[in-house]
């Protein structure tokens, strides 16, 4: 990739999704991306290339001329901070990893040493004791504590990736997979910074890639990324932006369609935002005001903004349009919003108040049934709109893999697929198109004055995108040719 996309990836760690460190994994980067890590302040770890694999004698002393060649080259990069020196995930090697940290030591005795491990207990030659770490499941703790992983408690300790190959998602998996990947990050996000010993941690990965036939999906493509491979976000992407950027957010985990779930049941879905509050409607009629709190989302409590619950479909609406004392109107209402949750299997407490509304008030299944159907939906009624106030965006429509027609505009032309079919492939709604700047498009006068040993040509160009509802929109930048 040119310089252009190297910056933009640093810029989109730092900016969009708030970041304040990335790790390199596990080989150096281009010397542009890690200029403007310089630049704008993003801490980087960085690695000598490799993974897993050591091999014999000659092939540990290349290893060690990568690593003089990396710290020579990087070195003065000052966004570095501290050096791999271990091949990620190998097994421990005393006498090849004397003399990694011995070279490093060295060539650069200002900055820490380190090397990512997939095992515990490991030796530790370093100054950081640096852990892949996929302890959590979606059920389970978010990491497990320092003295169970590192041999030293003495020194620092460091996660050096999470979630990952744990919890592949795509675009356009349905909206419980999407949910559960925003979740199990959030989760260890949480229950990092509930550690005080752990100095921080590094999730994996920034992006979807490309990979060897072995590891993708059948596709060769690693969906391991909070980001798709044209850096378009996944639900697990706010996970990030909502604590550490300082945009307004506010992003909620459901479309609302109950085709999308099991037997139409919803499940629990989350308000994500950095607001003070946010108030939900329900066919614009105002339901509840939702605020941060401890109470908010249980297991999140070490976040600035935790996930909140969306725990009420009905607001005051039973006790104004039924004919209802207010404990009845109280039981039914916090029935139906179980129900709406967590299905139909309820719980000790809410069967007790169940029973009460049987034996007390006289209601029936058929009641019970026709209240949730009115206020609550079901199948064939009519829909539901849910709006949710300081909501700025608009939905992603993760469904749509239909293509949309493109046309250029100026000295540049279309690099893939697009170049041949005027098309852009969406993917769960989301897409991407690479253009490069050309000269061969240009006028008699331009080319010559281009040939001219002029300092160059800036001329205007458009990229127009077609959507089926006939609607176009236009991106107008300008282009520089040399």
């Amino acid at each position: 990739m040119p310089e252009s996309m190297q910056i933009m990836d640093a810029d989109i760690l730092k900016y969009e999704l708030g970041l304040n460190a990335v790790r390199t994994s596990h080989y150096p980067q281009s010397h542009a991306f890690i200029k403007r890590c310089d630049e704008i302040g993003l801490l980087v770890f960085t690695e000598m290339p490799g993974w897993q694999h050591i091999g014999r004698e000659e092939w540990k002393n290349q290893a060690c001329v990568n690593l003089k060649e990396m710290i020579v080259q990087y070195r003065n990069h000052p966004s570095i901070f501290m050096w791999g020196v271990r091949i990620n995930e190998s097994k421990d090697d005393d006498s090849f990893y004397t003399r990694t940290n011995a070279i490093a030591k060295a060539l650069d005795p200002t900055r820490a040493r380190a090397g990512v491990r997939a095992n515990k207990r490991s030796h530790l030659l370093e100054d950081v004791y640096t852990y892949n770490d996929f302890s959590h499941n979606g059920n389970n703790a978010g990491c497990e504590n320092k003295a169970s992983v590192t041999s030293n408690m003495k020194k620092p300790y460091l996660i050096t990736e999470y979630n990952g190959h744990m919890y592949p998602t795509k675009m356009y998996d349905d909206e419980e997979h999407r949910l559960s990947h925003l979740l199990r990050h959030l989760k260890v996000i949480n229950d990092i910074a509930g550690e005080d010993d752990i100095g921080g941690g590094f999730g994996w990965c920034f992006a979807d890639y490309n990979t060897h036939k072995d590891f993708g999906s059948g596709d060769r493509i690693c969906y391991h990324g909070i980001l798709d491979m044209f850096r378009n976000p996944k639900p697990a992407a706010y996970a990030y932006m909502v604590d550490y950027t300082k945009k307004d957010l506010l992003y909620v985990t459901s479309s609302y369609d109950i085709g999308e779930h099991p037997a139409g049941n919803r499940g629990e879905v989350y308000i994500i935002s950095n607001a003070d509050s946010v108030k939900m409607y329900k066919n614009g009629v105002f339901i509840k005001e939702y605020s941060h709190s401890k109470d908010s989302a249980p297991g999140f409590e070490h976040l600035k903004f935790p996930p909140i619950v969306i725990d009420d479909y009905i607001g005051n609406e039973i006790r104004e349009h039924e004919n209802f004392t207010d404990i009845q109107a109280d039981f039914v209402k916090d029935i139906l919003n179980y129900i709406t949750r967590k299905g139909y299997k309820l719980s000790m407490g809410m069967k007790k108040k169940a029973l009460r509304l049987m034996l007390q008030y006289k209601m029936t299944f058929d009641d019970a049934y026709e209240l949730y159907s009115r206020y609550i939906g079901d199948w064939g009624g009519s829909s539901t709109n849910y709006r949710f106030d300081a909501y700025k965006d608009g939905n992603q429509l993760f469904f749509y893999n239909e293509a949309i027609k493109v046309t250029l505009e100026g000295p540049i032309m279309a690099i893939g697929p697009a170049a041949n079919t005027g098309l852009v492939q969406l993917y769960g709604g989301a897409g991407g198109l690479m253009i490069r700047s050309c000269k061969k498009i240009l006028h008699d006068k331009e080319r010559l004055q281009l040939d001219g040993n002029e300092p160059g040509l800036v001329l205007p160009a458009r990229v127009t995108f077609s959507l089926p509802d006939s609607s176009n929109y236009s991106l107008d930048f300008d282009v520089k040719l040399t």
